[in-house]
């Protein structure tokens, strides 16, 4: 057993000093300072923003980590499974209250997840060389959560990365394209060179959901998004009528000139198209509304 323990901690030692440091600490220590950690508040123990900056200190020498960490595939605790069913089959098994919170507890290397997402936010556009790394798992990952990991750590790292992005829910064997198209909204105004790109894939039903739902968040480009919007309003399937109409709405008085479009939805032979137009008008053209018959 002590030579067990002795190899342990050798190789807890030998793994370490693998990792970049700073001020004496390795990576993992300070990625654990960004999160809750039982040390916080301790006198001497590294805070959130000590965190922050030995993160910047540390720069892309982190990627390698990082990268590790968000591609860890989730892993059911065996032991929480025979808990789990031992607690099941015992009259009262639910009502130990401490178990129960033990069981439903996040599994730490989750944790090590999210912090590694984290950390791509600090850094920001110093860790696009990590860009084709994180590429590879969102397209390549068969769980969906590292493949979102890797695009929510992408669209961290900032206008950068958005080429890698578009690539990512181009890629049609993705695991990560609806979630990849759904997070483009969050870079605002700095994901305009996509939309003309998204906007191709209103019909792709794969992704159409969420390519509607991000060109009516970001509400660019009018010019060249109403005008498609409003030939899918006529188009055969309801549930892209629907989305159709629920977008231009989202794009208010800048799809004003869609007016005669949506008056004629209201007529849909769909409850849904006609309430998802009743609705768009509201905001489009509401006195044009206001004159229409009910029908």
């Amino acid at each position: 057993m002590a030579c067990f323990t002795a190899i342990g901690a050798f190789s807890l030692i030998l793994y370490q000093s693998r990792e970049p440091q700073y001020r004496g600490r390795p990576v993992h220590e300070w990625l654990d300072a960004l999160g809750y950690s039982p040390q916080q508040g301790v006198s001497g123990a590294p805070t959130q923003a000590d965190a922050e900056r030995a993160l910047k200190q540390i720069g892309t020498n982190a990627i390698p980590l990082l990268l590790r960490w968000i591609a860890q595939e989730p892993k059911p605790s065996n032991i929480k499974r025979f808990v789990a069913t031992l607690l099941s089959k015992l009259p009262f098994g639910h009502n130990i209250g401490s178990v129960q919170r033990w069981l439903t507890s996040r599994d730490p290397q989750e944790n090590h997840a999210d912090l590694a997402m984290a950390a791509f936010g600090i850094l920001g556009p110093a860790a696009f060389p990590a860009a084709p790394g994180l590429a590879r798992l969102a397209t390549r990952s068969t769980s969906p959560d590292p493949a979102h990991r890797a695009v929510d750590a992408l669209v961290r790292i900032g206008p950068l990365a958005l080429p890698t992005v578009v690539r990512v829910f181009t890629n049609r064997n993705g695991e990560a394209r609806f979630y990849a198209m759904r997070s483009i909204s969050n870079l605002g105004t700095n994901a305009a060179p996509a939309v003309p790109i998204i906007n191709l894939y209103l019909t792709d039903k794969a992704v159409a959901g969420a390519a509607f739902e991000t060109l009516g968040r970001l509400r660019l480009k009018p010019q060249l998004v109403v005008p498609s919007l409003m030939n899918i309003a006529h188009d055969p399937d309801a549930v892209l009528r629907s989305w159709a109409i629920i977008t231009l709405g989202n794009f208010g008085q800048e799809a004003r000139w869609a007016a005669p479009t949506l008056l004629a939805a209201l007529s849909d032979n769909e409850a849904v198209v006609r309430e998802s137009a009743t609705n768009a008008m509201q905001i489009v053209a509401p006195e044009l509304l206001a004159q229409t018959p009910p029908h």
